[in-house]
């Protein structure tokens, strides 16, 4: 099964979240990596990221999420309906 990841930071996150996709595309076994926010000129709060939803339809659905803020700080989360 072909994994679909969704990526997303805040603000101080950003450098790690850009780091972790370029990993994520690598890999073989990633079919698709969407990053639903920030920009390198945003200057966005966790919270507004982690309540992004790329698409809501049944078979665009993440496999698996991955959020970063601050320097260092990533964690995996199930993906939400």
């Amino acid at each position: 099964m072909a994994l679909r990841i969704v990526v997303g930071s805040d603000d101080a996150g950003y450098e790690y979240k850009e780091a972790l996709k370029g990993d994520l595309r690598a890999d073989s076994r990633v079919a698709e990596v969407t990053d639903v926010g920030v920009g390198s000129d945003e200057d966005t709060d966790y919270p507004h990221v982690a309540g992004a939803r790329p698409d809501s339809s049944p078979t665009a659905r993440p496999t698996a999420r991955c959020w970063s803020a601050g320097p260092g700080w990533a964690w995996p989360s199930a993906p939400t309906r």
